[in-house]
């Protein structure tokens, strides 16, 4: 049989590259981040929240593209750790809308200057060459919607 009849197709070998590669960096950073008890999901929250103070749980859902029950089960664990608080609308008393406290801040920034390190160790000053896969991988993203 032709070799060649059997190559993947570039398209789907970069897709397994890159999935491999957001795993094995999801690991680094969540173990560097262990440091401070934080994880990479978390850091994302929090920054999200940071960007958007008193969003309710069904935005951050739809923005992690995570479910609503485990969006409750990651924001009640934030809380109940003392990075975030909840507070009722005053337009919507069922409304709840969620903030970022003092600790949870100072959490964000420091999970912040761990992944730059750790961005910094990986990739050097290779921003450009970064910025082109960047780019590539939006405008496939693009066409895939």
């Amino acid at each position: 049989m032709d070799q060649k009849a059997l190559k993947l197709p570039i398209g789907v070998v970069l897709g397994k590259t890159l999935r491999q590669l957001h795993l094995a960096m999801q690991k680094r950073l969540n173990k560097e981040l262990s440091v401070i008890d934080l994880t990479i999901e978390h850091l994302r929250l929090l920054k999200i929240i940071s960007d958007n103070p008193g969003c309710d749980q069904n935005f951050l859902a739809r923005s992690t593209q995570r479910g609503k029950s485990s969006m409750t089960r990651i924001i009640a664990t934030m809380i109940d750790n003392g990075y975030l608080t909840k507070t009722s609308s005053q337009q919507d008393g069922r409304a709840k809308l969620i903030f970022v406290t003092d600790k949870g801040k100072t959490l964000a920034g420091n999970g912040i200057k761990i992944l730059r390190n750790v961005t910094d160790e990986l990739f050097g000053s290779n921003e450009e060459e970064i910025k082109v896969l960047i780019d590539l991988a939006n405008k496939t993203i693009k066409k895939l919607k």
